[in-house]
């Protein structure tokens, strides 16, 4: 094996690495924002409703903005660090496709299948958004309530599609020298997405990815050498 792809494989992996630990971190951050919803889930629950609000309730304290910036802020921090664990993912793919790419270029694929899903989401949707907004009642406010239903289904899919073709590479990881563990967290990530389609244990989706992540960074450390 040439020096030059054991340098994609080591720089393969440090990515995988990052990337695994920016995600964990995020999933963190998210437990954070939920413990700061259940916290002020009083106030929340006491907001107007259909312009009623029940004089009980209105005796509760009022959700402010301190209390508004405590719950977005970890969602969106949550968000930003796990733009980062994606964007190491897709560099990931990237030198691990060079190393090996009849074997691992799948992942590459994926990733830029999310990354489309993702553009789709960021741009597509307040585009249309605010093509409904200025819209006149009549057809076209309905077509473009139809369009922007038709881009939510399509960037999902995309978003599917890709994180399954990403856990493929990572199973197919398992066939290189020193890897063999990568099979297992393959199957884990793969199998955690089809359950989060399953509403009653998509919970269980969830935690199987959380676990996937772990693994992801325990082997790539364990590739290159780092500690784990």
């Amino acid at each position: 094996m040439q020096a030059a792809q054991l340098e994609h494989l080591r720089m393969g992996l440090s990515d995988l690495r990052k990337g695994a630990l920016f995600n964990l971190i995020g999933y963190a951050m998210l437990l954070v924002a939920m413990m700061a919803m259940l916290s002020f889930l009083p106030m929340i629950l006491q907001l107007p409703s259909l312009g009623y609000i029940p004089y009980s309730d209105m005796m509760l304290p009022k959700l402010g903005l301190t209390e508004v910036l405590l719950i977005l802020l970890p969602l969106l921090i949550a968000l930003l660090i796990g733009l980062m664990g994606f964007y190491y993912f897709f560099r990931s793919t990237g030198h691990l496709k060079r190393f090996d790419a009849p074997r691992l270029g799948i992942g590459r694929t994926g990733m830029t299948l999310q990354l489309i899903g993702l553009i789709a989401i960021i741009v597509g949707l307040p585009a249309t958004i605010f093509s409904i907004a200025i819209a006149p009642y009549g057809s076209f406010a309905i077509y473009a309530l139809f369009g922007m239903l038709g881009i939510a289904l399509v960037a999902v899919a995309l978003l599917i599609v890709g994180d399954l073709l990403f856990g493929v590479m990572l199973i197919r990881m398992g066939e290189v020298e020193g890897l063999a563990e990568f099979k297992t967290a393959g199957i884990i990530y793969v199998v955690g997405p089809i359950l989060t389609l399953i509403p009653l244990i998509s919970f269980v989706g969830l935690l199987l990815d959380i676990v996937a992540q772990i693994l992801i960074y325990v082997y790539s450390g364990r590739g290159i050498g780092a500690p784990a």
